[in-house]
């Protein structure tokens, strides 16, 4: 269904993207995983012709993502990780103006727009102006305008970011709801737990390469996945580590047991090659006080 091949991205001597080629089969949910300025956001702004690749290609169903931009567009809904809508129209006719651009009647946009917007949860607010809208909902309303033309391809670029919890679990869910349909989802995150619960596999990229891909057994099995740890900065491979032999995980200083839920590549783990955890960590692990109770105790702010 999407094809790399050898798609890369240069800036004069500043190489975004190495050349990069892999395979994403109909109704798989992929997932590229990597810190911000990976190189995710310039694969996907490739693969929907906003950005001209230096060398090789990027094919849906065939079709050259940037010589048959206009077809390929007919098959894929693209979530950007900004919102950028035209701030005094409301949402409905912004989903209509959506839905007109792809060749739907003025009725069929409506009745889709209508539809879409009551099952994101956008229904109460559809005649309100999108300048208006929290982050949440401009990312429900990004899925909705994704979703007007019933794409198979879908492209997820940070869906979840700096929207609240609620919201997060919401457009998780919708994801989901996506992936049962059969369709072939590429989703970029830097969020552990979401690609490793949503995806069927998973590329690490960083620094603008592709370092390991495949299932999250295939590549924390792969001998070479603590190089990738290297290279990434240790927290994603420590978290693989620590999800398969259920080591210890600390937030902020705080340890957690696994499965894990809700933690980033920020997340350290003990017992996975990251080092001793921080002090608030092993004196919760000793049964001691740790830095915020201590200071609760005399007084002080919790924080500094």
């Amino acid at each position: 269904m999407i094809e790399f091949l050898a798609l890369s991205k240069t800036y004069g001597a500043f190489r975004a993207l190495a050349p990069l080629t892999l395979t994403v089969s109909k109704g798989e949910m992929f997932g590229f995983l990597g810190p911000n300025g990976a190189g995710k956001t310039t694969t996907i702004r490739m693969m929907m012709s906003i950005l001209v690749p230096s060398g090789g290609a990027v094919r849906i169903a065939g079709l050259d993502c940037h010589r048959d931009a206009a077809e390929v567009k007919r098959h894929v809904g693209y979530l950007p990780d900004s919102p950028i809508f035209y701030d005094y129209l409301r949402g409905r006719e912004i989903l209509q103006f959506i839905g007109e651009m792809h060749g739907l009647t003025r009725a069929e946009s409506q009745l889709r727009a209508q539809r879409l917007m009551a099952e994101l949860g956008l229904g109460e607010v559809s005649e309100e102006f999108a300048v208006n809208y929290s982050m949440g909902m401009k990312k429900k309303l990004l899925l909705a305008r994704a979703l007007l033309h019933d794409p198979q391809v879908m492209y997820l670029d940070e869906p979840t970011a700096n929207v609240d919890p609620q919201a997060r679990a919401f457009l998780l869910d919708a994801v989901r709801a996506l992936r049962a349909r059969g369709k072939a989802i590429v989703y970029a995150s830097h969020y552990m737990e979401e690609v490793e619960s949503l995806c069927d596999r998973i590329a690490i990229i960083d620094h603008g390469r592709l370092l390991q891909t495949g299932t999250l057994t295939e590549i924390y099995a792969d001998p070479s996945h603590r190089r990738v740890g290297e290279l990434i900065g240790s927290p994603a491979m420590a978290l693989l580590d620590a999800t398969v032999r259920g080591a210890r995980l600390a937030v902020d200083g705080y340890p957690i047991p696994l499965p894990l839920s809700g933690l980033s590549l920020g997340a350290k783990a003990e017992g996975a090659g990251a080092g001793p955890l921080p002090d608030g960590a092993a004196r919760a692990r000793d049964g001691q006080p740790g830095l915020g109770a201590r200071r609760a105790r005399r007084g002080e702010s919790a924080r500094p």
